[in-house]
């Protein structure tokens, strides 16, 4: 398991890094919940039971290789079914082959002694991105919306249109989390960067951001954008 660091961000909540990419035990009293499983290069199952003894489960955030990579160490896990299909093409399973598929709704809550784990529909990274807001300790897991970027815009299934107004909910929900922990790069974020990505969807939208390199992702080319403390991949 050389492959995963470990870190305890506070009581009840660990932070499991697989090179770029994070994930996140949290603990109740009665259970746990693994927040998205990387890229799936060690025995995560086995590293999650050295940390807790209590029930875990898994939900992804998105359908993204380095976030689901080891679902199938798991016999269960939850997600927004707006992602299922996708998330059985990266995994190469079919409906009910090698774990099942538990859909997760807008505002449907996970308890698990202490703590409520309350999700928050968020398209546009893809369909079926959900960020878990801990109630009752004000934590906002983020998967990969609200982050410093950059966040990728150009994968299929992404959408600027719905990214925006996934933004604009979580602006809204700002009194009900004081941190955000992000997927990637700098961490802990607070909910001060959703204006930034605001600006610069804006910018995207209405055709006026420069962009300040053009990369190429086999084959696929993209502009990365900034704006203040963020930045976006995008067409």
């Amino acid at each position: 398991m050389a492959c995963y660091t470990v870190e305890k961000l506070q009581e009840g909540v660990h932070m499991i890094s697989e090179k770029h990419v994070r994930m996140f035990l949290v603990e109740g009293t009665e259970g746990a919940v693994l927040i998205d499983t990387g890229f799936g290069g060690g025995d995560l199952a086995q590293l999650v039971r050295e940390i807790t003894d209590r029930p875990v489960t898994v939900i992804n955030t998105h359908a993204h290789r380095d976030h689901c990579g080891a679902d199938a160490q798991f016999e269960l896990i939850m997600a927004n079914g707006a992602d299922f299909n996708a998330l059985r093409e990266i995994t190469d399973t079919k409906p009910g082959e090698i774990f099942d598929l538990v859909a997760l709704r807008d505002g449907d809550e996970l308890d698990i002694g202490g703590r409520t784990l309350r999700v928050i529909e968020i398209p546009g990274h893809t369909p079926g991105s959900i960020a878990l807001l801990d109630v009752e300790h004000r934590i906002l897991f983020s998967g990969d919306t609200l982050q410093e970027g950059p966040v990728y815009l150009f994968l299929p299934g992404a959408s600027l249109e719905a990214f925006e107004q996934s933004l604009e909910r979580l602006d809204e929900l700002k009194d009900s989390y004081d941190v955000v922990y992000a997927a990637h790069n700098k961490l802990p974020i607070d909910a001060s960067y959703i204006e930034d990505l605001l600006a610069l969807t804006a910018e995207l939208a209405e055709g006026r951001a420069e962009p300040l390199e053009t990369l190429d992702r086999e084959g696929q080319i993209y502009h990365t954008y900034g704006k203040g403390r963020v930045k976006i991949f995008y067409h």
